[in-house]
């Protein structure tokens, strides 16, 4: 396994929603999760999208089959040719609880959950 991903300590979440990626700069592209955590989204790479690591950014999670809308503050920590790796700034209290049921309902374990936060309110 690849030394950066020996060190993650958030459980990743296959997950497929639309999602809209702003850039300050108000330019705004369509794109996709393809996994998320509480600590971070790895998003689908949109055509024409040029950031770089360490960009702020902010994403619109569509949740499927409702109104739930999820707000992120976001800064890029990785990029490649298909993904873009985007670590959480800071998520609105509303979307932070949505999350957080997402991620127990795909965890299946309420104390890997807890666990999660715990390493999550230290960091």
């Amino acid at each position: 396994m690849p030394a950066k991903f020996s060190r993650r300590r958030y459980s990743r979440i296959l997950f497929t929603a639309p999602a809209l990626l702003l850039h300050a700069d108000d330019k705004q592209w369509h794109s996709h999760i393809v996994d998320i955590s509480l600590n971070g989204v790895l998003l689908s790479r949109p055509e024409g999208w040029q950031g770089f690591i360490q960009q702020n950014a902010s994403l619109i999670i569509s949740l499927p089959e409702s109104d739930i809308k999820l707000q992120l503050k976001l800064q890029v920590a990785h990029v490649s040719a298909g993904v873009i790796g985007f670590r959480c700034v800071k998520v609105s209290l509303e979307s932070k609880s949505h999350l957080y049921r997402l991620v127990e309902l795909n965890l299946g374990d309420p104390s890997l959950l807890y666990r999660e936060l715990a390493e999550l309110s230290q960091a």
